[in-house]
């Protein structure tokens, strides 16, 4: 054993990922594997994540597991902190590079288990690239969002978050005896 005591992070974007448990499931048996075969050790209470209980988007910067990383990280609590992706750390460049400045700070080395890069002029350059590709991700995520929803406003279905696919049917739409609301039959007509 090296001594080196490491944390986790682990994110999904939404809370429906996070409750399938496989996405977050699989990050952290990968992770903890990866932090087996450095020989670091991982604690219990350093296993940060984020997206398990509610949305955990990658450019928030107000999210429990990464508040309370960051709060380990200032009482040195750890010295290297390994993340699955760099998608998975921030979906923004400047939340990123603020996250890393700031963890540097405290004096946490940043280690990404799928593309590991050195301290040097080059290694800094793919890192900053790979940031990059999670933000053009993250901008094309929500283009395709707002054309396929553009879309289904076009063809006259529902549009919204958490919307039911059929709103004529959705309990929401039916009064107490079971019977279709008044509101229901207007959208009904407006339809035809």
């Amino acid at each position: 054993m090296s001594g080196i005591i490491a944390a986790s992070y682990e994110r999904v974007s939404t809370h429906v990922q996070g409750r399938s448990g496989y996405s977050l499931g699989a990050q952290r048996q990968s992770l903890e594997d990866f932090i087996a075969t450095q020989g670091w050790i991982l604690p219990a209470h350093l296993q940060f994540r984020d997206g398990e209980t509610e949305d955990a988007g990658g450019t928030d910067y107000n999210l429990p597991g990464l508040n309370e990383k960051l709060e380990a990280a200032r009482r040195k609590e750890f010295q290297t902190l390994v993340i699955p992706d760099y998608d998975r750390f921030a979906r923004s460049m400047t939340k990123a590079l603020v996250l890393k400045e700031q963890l540097s700070k405290y004096g946490v080395r940043l280690v990404c288990q799928r593309i590991q890069v050195d301290d040097s002029p080059e290694g800094r350059l793919l890192e900053n690239q790979m940031l990059s590709f999670a933000e053009y991700e993250r901008e094309k995520i929500r283009l395709r969002t707002m054309l396929g929803r553009r879309r289904k406003a076009e063809v006259g279905k529902v549009v919204g978050l958490g919307a039911p696919h059929t709103a004529l049917d959705s309990p929401m739409r039916r009064s107490s005896n079971g019977k279709k609301s008044a509101g229901s039959n207007r959208i009904q007509r407006r339809r035809r």
